[in-house]
C-alpha cells in the first residue's frame, strides 16, 4: 500500500510555523506572514513528514500525510 503524501510550497521570506511530526488540521496557518502578505492554509489534516528548503524556488517544501477517510 502506497502512503499518499501532500506537498505544500510556502515562501521561504517566512518561516514555517509547522515542523516534522507535528499533527497539522485543515485550514491551519502552515507560516509566518506580515500583514500585507498571505499565508497559505493546510489543505488537509494529517501528519507533517518533512519539510525542505527548495533554494532555486526559494519555498519551504512540507511534506503532509493526510489523515485516512473514514
Amino acid at each position: 500500500m502506497t502512503v499518499r503524501q501532500i506537498k505544500v510550497n510556502i515562501d521561504a521570506t517566512y518561516g514555517p510555523t509547522v515542523q516534522a511530526g507535528q499533527r497539522v488540521s485543515r485550514g491551519q496557518r502552515l507560516c509566518e506572514a506580515s500583514e500585507d502578505s498571505i499565508s497559505p492554509l493546510c489543505p488537509v489534516s494529517g501528519i507533517v513528514r518533512n519539510i525542505r528548503f527548495d533554494p532555486e524556488d526559494h519555498v519551504f517544501v512540507i511534506s503532509i500525510t493526510p489523515d485516512r477517510e473514514p
